[in-house]
């Protein structure tokens, strides 16, 4: 059931086709028989290292994203800030925004940031859908069992 649900997670973000719900084997044997079986079959083994694999993937997705949108909207931010301060619409000391290196404080350094901060952005999207793509064609060769 866990790997039906990610399956079907996955189908919705990705657009990677999962197939659908096994056949169902039948009237159950018993607890015990049922657990033996479980612990027989593949696709079992399969799901757990997928589970314990996302783990550690899901540390690395979540550190990458807020990392790459912090950097991103910081970057594009600087010019809003820069030019906020110069007209004096903050409503702080002048002395509490410190621009370092004291070139990206003028028109320049703006434009730099406010490129560098849309190209980080941008990058960080692309990248996500690479990962996604790869994820889902990973949890397809992990959560998906062999029909024959």
């Amino acid at each position: 059931m866990i790997s039906l649900a990610e399956g079907r997670l996955l189908e919705a973000v990705s657009g990677e086709r999962m197939p659908r719900r096994p056949v169902h084997p039948g009237a159950p044997e018993g607890l015990v028989a049922r657990c033996l079986e479980m612990l027989r079959d593949g696709q079992t083994w399969t799901t757990l290292i997928y589970l314990v694999l996302m783990l550690p993937l899901g540390i690395i997705y979540f550190v990458t994203a807020v990392t790459g949108l912090a950097i991103g909207v910081s970057f594009t931010l600087v010019p809003v800030a820069g030019l906020a301060e110069r007209l004096g619409w903050v409503p702080w000391n002048h002395d509490e925004i410190v621009f370092n290196p004291a070139w990206l404080d003028t028109p320049g350094g703006w434009i730099f940031c406010g490129v560098f901060g849309v190209v980080v952005l941008t990058t960080l999207l692309h990248a996500a859908r690479g990962v996604v793509s790869l994820h889902a064609r990973t949890a397809k060769t992990l959560l998906v069992a062999d029909v024959e």
